[in-house]
């Protein structure tokens, strides 16, 4: 199994939450912010992929996903941290069917940091969290 299956259900769920796309319009990018990209914007890419064999012909994979808003600021704004609230509602705990595959996933820590480039401060906010994917 590849890790695309991951990548379009967690596109699938990120984007699919109105509350989320309220504040980030739909800005949800996997791996990298594409030039003159608006901020803030959410950013997913996977730490880690794990193949999960099992006795049978089937298989899954399991991912660590850093999924974080990033916004040109330093201190945390109420609307970073809603789309934080939002990412844990829509992704912690969550166990369902979706184009014939099982998803679940949950938080594994939060994440808060700033860093500064070419003298501006950015602000990453979010999560690493775990994703299974297993075929039906």
């Amino acid at each position: 199994m590849s890790p695309i299956a991951i990548n379009r259900w967690l596109y699938y769920r990120l984007t699919s939450d109105s509350e989320l796309n309220s504040i980030i319009s739909g800005r949800v990018y996997q791996t990298v912010t594409p030039p003159g990209v608006i901020y803030p914007c959410l950013v997913f890419t996977a730490n880690t992929l794990d193949d999960l064999r099992s006795a049978g012909p089937s298989w899954g994979i399991r991912g660590l996903y850093l999924i974080k808003i990033i916004n040109p600021t330093s201190t945390a704004t109420t609307a970073m941290q809603t789309v934080v609230n939002r990412i844990d509602a829509v992704l912690d705990g969550v166990s369902e069917v979706w184009e014939n595959r099982w998803y679940a996933s949950w938080r594994d820590s939060a994440i808060d940091f700033v860093e500064e480039q070419a003298s501006q401060v950015w602000r990453h906010m979010g999560g690493l969290y775990w994703v299974l994917c297993v075929p039906m």
